[in-house]
């Protein structure tokens, strides 16, 4: 249902870039290569800073988003980075602070 109310068309890239980010809101939005207008992407943010449903439309669950990814060795990884965070964008930019995204270590998993 969440997902439905919030177009029925999925995520938007924005949207998965706000999830995925490990940049705080203030980095995200003024970011001289590609600020995310939060307003636009967030319009339910409680501001409690904790990603949640709800903060994507108040008809969401106010229930936090938990985030997985595929390993930095993979292939799905770094099609994750180039199309949501534009890495290869910003590689070559001096003093350019890239984002990341967690993701799941198979030594850690291992111990699961």
């Amino acid at each position: 249902h969440c997902l439905q109310a919030l177009g029925g068309r999925g995520l938007t890239l924005a949207q998965l870039r706000w999830i995925f980010t490990n940049w705080d809101d203030d980095a995200l939005a003024q970011d001289k290569d590609g600020g995310v207008d939060l307003q636009s992407v967030v319009p339910s943010d409680n501001k409690n800073g904790v990603k949640e449903w709800s903060d994507l439309s108040e008809l969401c669950a106010e229930a936090p988003i938990n985030i997985y990814g595929a390993g930095g060795l993979s292939g799905t990884a770094s099609f994750f980075c180039e199309t949501v965070f534009c890495a290869p964008c910003f590689a070559q930019e001096p003093n350019h602070n890239a984002e990341h995204f967690p993701h799941c270590d198979p030594e850690d998993i291992r111990d699961l």
